[in-house]
């Protein structure tokens, strides 16, 4: 235990202690109830039963109280100790895990940090009323916390969080939508949000989760998305430094946004794709793709919609006054694997004739006329990496002879070195 204790009575502690199996927590009991100077920062990982027996000391005035962390170490679930904070203390950090707490009282204003794992129920007025007094509020988690509904939020303004860094809601059931209504976020923050259900954030074609930035977009091509049957997440790259956007892990995953993010406002910003796609996934269409007017680099894998996506490719979508228009005309970097049409893997599992086919056609139709030099990025790009995973084994000689049709047709129009086959144990 650190109490960083100091005799003088005028002079603010700090109050550091974590439990170990064995270890009491006497010593700390003491300095609570018989020192009486103020404290400035409170950070106690400890049994459910210690808050209980301190409750008295942390319910004094304490004028200099600005951080607190408390940690109770309860694994059998509610009721948890209760936290009762006086009024008068200027609390900027609040990071609480299995306490509860009397939200009537105090008011927590001015916060900076909060931080609610395992809490009691909140109401959303509540929540809202310390969001909207906490404006410099730069880190806020919600993780396993019941959110009741008030109507009396439910057609206000999203409140606006300008300073926030990192948002992360993670297992708060179906409270999700509700809080991302609830806010309106700088286009820096990091959203993180796990064991949730996508499909019920991506009800509809204008999901709220791409409505609580406002559309502050960077100011060049910078975004990297990726879509997979448990994850959806999105990088942006501002200044040439990687910064992860959105990160959503849970049931049914980011594939259901996929759609809804062609249709944003910064599908244009997209330079970057990755879909993994599960086997539910086949039936959207991969037309929404020709918003993606700036995608540089595309990663693939899963069944029959990849071979649609290569037919999407392959053809010119009509005329503009200086020549052909092509879909993704900037399109430098292709990765392809193919699923078996019995796997629910999104991994390469098959590679058939085919897909050999899709390859060759995509190869010979869009870039045959097009020079190892241009860079015009008005017209069609050169491809310049081309990647396919196969399986280590392939099933027939037909697809052995096919592979080996289409990587001599795809030498012939990118030049060598551009092809590349990977082969998946």
């Amino acid at each position: 235990m650190e109490t960083a204790a100091r005799k003088s009575k005028n002079i603010p502690l700090a109050i550091i202690y974590q439990y170990s199996l064995g270890t009491s927590w006497a010593e700390l009991m003491e300095v609570l109830r018989a020192n009486e100077s103020p404290w400035w920062r409170v950070d106690i990982e400890a049994p459910g039963g210690f808050f209980v027996w301190a409750q008295p000391a942390f319910a004094r005035p304490n004028p200099s109280l600005s951080h607190i962390r408390l940690y109770s170490a309860n694994s059998l679930g509610p009721p948890f100790p209760w936290l009762t904070l006086t009024e008068g203390c200027p609390v900027r950090s609040l990071d609480l895990r299995c306490v509860s707490v009397n939200w009537d009282s105090p008011r927590l204003t001015g916060l900076i940090k909060l931080r609610l794992i395992f809490t009691t129920v909140i109401f959303e007025a509540r929540l809202a009323t310390i969001l909207l007094e906490s404006p410099r509020l730069e880190e806020l988690c919600l993780n396993s916390i019941p959110l009741f509904a008030s109507p009396e939020w439910s057609s206000k303004d999203p409140i606006p969080l300008m300073h926030l860094q990192s948002l992360h809601l993670e297992a708060i059931g179906s409270s999700f939508n509700r809080i991302l209504t609830l806010l309106r976020l700088p286009s820096s923050t990091s959203i993180k949000m796990e064991h949730v259900d996508v499909s019920d954030i991506a009800k509809g074609n204008d999901p709220a989760l791409f409505h609580i930035v406002p559309p502050v977009l960077p100011p060049w091509p910078c975004i990297r998305a990726r879509f997979t049957d448990e994850r959806f997440s999105v990088a942006v790259k501002p200044d040439s430094k990687n910064k992860t956007r959105y990160d959503i892990r849970g049931r049914y995953g980011g594939i259901f946004l996929f759609t809804p993010m062609l249709m944003g406002c910064w599908a244009v910003y997209v330079t970057k794709l990755e879909l993994e796609l599960p086997k539910h996934f086949e039936d959207v269409s991969v037309y929404g793709m020709e918003r993606l007017s700036n995608l540089e680099s595309l990663k693939i894998s899963g069944g029959s919609w990849v071979t649609h996506a290569l037919s999407y490719l392959s053809h010119p979508q009509g005329l503009e006054p200086d020549g052909i228009c092509w879909p993704n005309p900037r399109l430098i970097s292709l990765n392809l694997a193919f699923r078996s049409v019995q796997s629910y893997s999104a991994v390469g599992t098959s590679f058939l004739p085919a897909h050999a086919s899709a390859v060759l056609d995509l190869v010979q139709n869009r870039w045959s006329q097009v020079a190892d030099t241009a860079k015009d990025t008005s017209k069609l790009a050169a491809l310049s990496s081309l990647v396919l995973r196969i399986p280590g084994e392939l099933n027939d000689a037909d697809s052995v002879d096919a592979l080996a049709t289409m990587a001599c047709g795809s030498a012939k129009v990118l030049g060598y070195g551009t092809l590349r086959i990977i082969s998946i144990e």
